[in-house]
């Protein structure tokens, strides 16, 4: 699940996964890098982090410990990564 807030600078986008595996959220605002952006384990079970982004085009995917990949189904848009899955986009206007 993805929600978002405005903020004086920019949109804060809130990710949730409901996963109990240690995951990150990796895309193209942090080089597809999992060590920049892991995600909290919520009091709930769910993996949530927050995060704020400017204006833009953002292509991301959630990935777990292990290497399991997940998409995030309230994405804006998904669009084929040319190795046989898709990623998930958001647009932030």
């Amino acid at each position: 699940m993805m929600t978002r807030q405005p903020h004086p600078q920019g949109t804060v986008v809130t990710f949730r996964l409901q996963t109990n595996k240690p995951t990150s959220l990796v895309g193209d605002f942090n080089r597809w890098d999992p060590l920049l952006s892991p995600m909290r384990q919520a009091s709930d079970g769910c993996c949530e982090l927050h995060v704020l982004f400017q204006p833009g085009r953002y292509a991301f995917r959630y990935l777990a410990d292990g290497g399991e990949w997940f998409d995030e189904p309230d994405a804006d848009q998904h669009e084929p990564n040319g190795r046989g899955q898709a990623h998930s986009v958001l647009l932030i206007s």
